[in-house]
């Protein structure tokens, strides 16, 4: 069994737990979510699901793909050679390696529109320098 394998279990049978916990034991939402760990919204997204539309989230959950996926090496190669690397120090190395890693690191940390399209602007000046 893999990993992945494991996890999508693991998910199921809290997926049934919380399922038989509110219908056939009428236990409360928050209980349900204080017992096993969980944030309410969580539980309450989960009783709304039937079993087809839970198997389908899980499959997505897995598949996900990492934002940082495409800086893998670099990031192995860098804890390689400097394994006390501060995430700090990291960030800022592929923020300096990487146009696209800077871009869209401000636009997953900035709101707003207005200021989005001002950082676009200044990123894609510096880069036809």
């Amino acid at each position: 069994m893999t990993e992945k394998d494991r996890k999508a279990l693991s998910r199921l049978i809290m997926y049934d737990k919380i399922k038989r916990l509110y219908e056939v034991e009428h236990r409360p939402i928050r209980w349900i979510a204080r017992a096993m760990n969980l944030n309410f919204r969580t539980v309450k997204k989960y009783l709304k699901m039937d079993q087809i539309e839970f198997e389908n989230y899980s499959d997505q959950v897995i598949n996900r793909r990492h934002i940082l996926e495409p800086y893998r090496d670099f990031i192995i190669g860098k804890l390689t050679l400097y394994r006390d690397t501060p995430a700090a120090q990291m960030h800022d190395w592929l923020k300096r390696g990487s146009l696209q890693f800077l871009y869209k690191c401000e636009l997953i940390q900035l709101s707003g529109s207005s200021y989005r399209m001002k950082n676009r602007k200044r990123i894609f000046a510096a880069d036809a320098e």
